[in-house]
């Protein structure tokens, strides 16, 4: 943006929300950050609540409960599948399937999002630090 500045000072203020619209753009939306954890800690509380019920005699889930639960950690986990999930899926397509460029191309804007994602929270984080000084 310095540079931009020095170049066309008059367009500063302009350039500078297309950038900041530009990042907003490409950061993961915060829910993401929630899902997959949100889904490991359901299937956590299944696996503690199975644990309980085994020690104790006469204790029981039933089916229903059971496909309850399962049901909500695979839409949690189905929302926000891990890279190497995603790297799974795409290697094992043959080359040339047209559905693995397109996973291939879903993929790299997830990497771009994360990064952006990663570039705000370090710089967030160098500016508080920054203030603190």
């Amino acid at each position: 943006m310095e540079q931009a500045q020095a170049l066309w000072p008059e367009q500063t203020g302009s350039l500078s929300a297309r950038w900041q619209h530009q990042l907003e753009a490409s950061t993961l939306p915060a829910q993401n950050f929630e899902v997959w954890h949100q889904g490991m800690m359901k299937l956590a509380q299944l696996s503690e609540r199975l644990n309980g019920l085994d020690e104790q005699k006469g204790k029981y889930i039933t089916v229903s409960e059971l496909k309850s639960s399962v049901f909500g950690m695979m839409t949690r986990f189905q929302q926000a599948k891990p890279i190497e999930e995603q790297l799974r899926q795409i290697h094992s397509l043959p080359a040339s399937a047209p559905q693995r460029q397109q996973l291939i191309r879903q993929l790299e804007q997830h990497l771009r999002s994360q990064i952006y994602t990663l570039w705000q929270m370090k710089n967030s984080i160098e500016v508080t630090e920054g203030e603190d000084q």
